[in-house]
């Protein structure tokens, strides 16, 4: 799933939020969320992603690219 500050700010605005608070609040609440929500992915995205060496992935040579024909994992640093 890609990252969004428009499912992610809702959501955690959704858990501090006053189920009674006025509408015009929740609003206010819900846009601030979504504000902090893109400020948090858009640092995220400047992460490097570290490659270990010697990680093991299944190589298709019969397309005569070499394309790997599954995910691997790495480290966020």
């Amino acid at each position: 799933m890609a990252m969004s500050k428009d499912v992610l700010g809702p959501a955690i605005a959704n858990l501090i939020m006053d189920p009674s608070a006025p509408a015009d609040m929740k609003a206010q609440i819900t846009q601030q969320w979504t504000n902090i929500a893109g400020a948090i992915i858009d640092h995220i995205k400047t992460a490097t992603i570290t490659v270990a060496p010697g990680i093991a992935v299944t190589v298709d040579t019969s397309s005569g690219n070499g394309a790997t024909t599954a995910p691997g994992s790495a480290t966020i640093s």
